[in-house]
């Protein structure tokens, strides 16, 4: 078939409880063009194939015999789809009714964009907020510059809320799959590296579950999100740093502002030695003054805390 409109991959591991209301919510759209929907099943150890087979035999399955991850999973996706819109969701979120219709919409009226991002309501421990994924253009040089820095770009939604025109790939290539974290945001920047701009719908249009063990972005995979962001921002400048001097600040600031970022993490999450190396790296990328200040406030209290305890015990 040659007639799709927007082809759906949504990719999961060992989430058959959560998969069925991710794929209602994908079914319950009232966008009236053809969608595809492909679940690519990344060696599930649940039974998540009979379960699509017996409950959704319309949806086209991928059964992956080894574990891949979400990038390469996404693009096992992506090679096989047919249409010219593709949109991702992951299996821990969901759509509201509108959401296809509204991004492609939204594309439509600008087909000069690449790429359509809606806003997000953000759920976790029974509570919730909205987030317009839009950029701050007052304090930063670019979307590009803003998305280079951990913790402060604004595709909090990962893929999920992220709408791309078939061409795109085409130009910039698919999913990073060297490394499992990160990957949505890599190939955003690229995106807009290559010149590629967002239609931007502020409406919160995903929902996005955090707070799971086996997410990716738990405190517990902190060192592998500091690889991956390393590597992303490299990357990216190694591809278009020359072209984009006037958007983005020089790559040893990025580093050294995401070196902070990330030892402040680590001493949020009782990784102390982590967090010294990363201001040291942050010190030897031109931070050194608020590297320092960050050390020493954490040794502080560390030392104030043991002499603490030490008192403490004293009969």
């Amino acid at each position: 078939m040659t007639d799709v409109d927007v082809t759906v991959i949504l990719p999961t591991y060992n989430r058959v409880h959560k998969l069925n209301e991710a794929l209602q919510s994908v079914c319950a759209q009232t966008y009236d063009g053809y969608v595809e929907i492909i679940v690519v099943d990344d060696c599930s150890l649940d039974n998540t194939v009979s379960f699509i087979q017996q409950n959704y035999p319309d949806v086209r399955l991928l059964s992956l015999s080894t574990n891949v991850g979400h990038g390469a999973a996404r693009n096992h996706g992506i090679r096989v789809a047919r249409g010219q819109y593709i949109a991702f969701l992951d299996s821990d979120d969901l759509w509201r009714p509108d959401y296809l219709r509204v991004q492609i919409s939204s594309l439509q009226r600008q087909p000069d964009h690449g790429m359509a991002l809606s806003g997000v309501e953000v759920r976790w421990n029974g509570q919730s907020e909205f987030d317009s994924q839009t950029p701050d253009v007052d304090r930063y040089l670019s979307p590009m510059h803003q998305t280079l820095l951990i913790g402060r770009h604004f595709l909090r939604s990962g893929p999920s809320a992220l709408l791309l025109c078939r061409r795109v790939f085409d130009e910039v290539g698919l999913f990073e799959e060297r490394h499992r974290v990160g990957g949505d945001i890599d190939l955003y920047l690229r995106c807009l590296g290559a010149g590629f701009t967002t239609a931007f719908t502020e409406l919160p249009l995903v929902i996005k579950n955090e707070g799971s063990a086996d997410q990716l972005t738990n405190p517990r995979n902190l060192r592998l999100r500091e690889r991956s962001v390393m590597s992303r921002v490299d990357g990216f400048y190694a591809r278009y740093g020359a072209a984009m001097r006037d958007q983005i600040p020089p790559i040893h600031r990025i580093h050294a502002t995401n070196q902070l970022g990330f030892a402040q993490a680590y001493f949020n999450n009782n990784y102390f030695f982590h967090g010294l190396r990363s201001c040291l790296l942050a010190a030897l990328n031109g931070y050194p003054i608020r590297a320092l200040s960050s050390a020493t406030e954490q040794i502080t209290r560390r030392l104030s805390r043991r002499w603490t305890i030490l008192f403490a015990s004293r009969p």
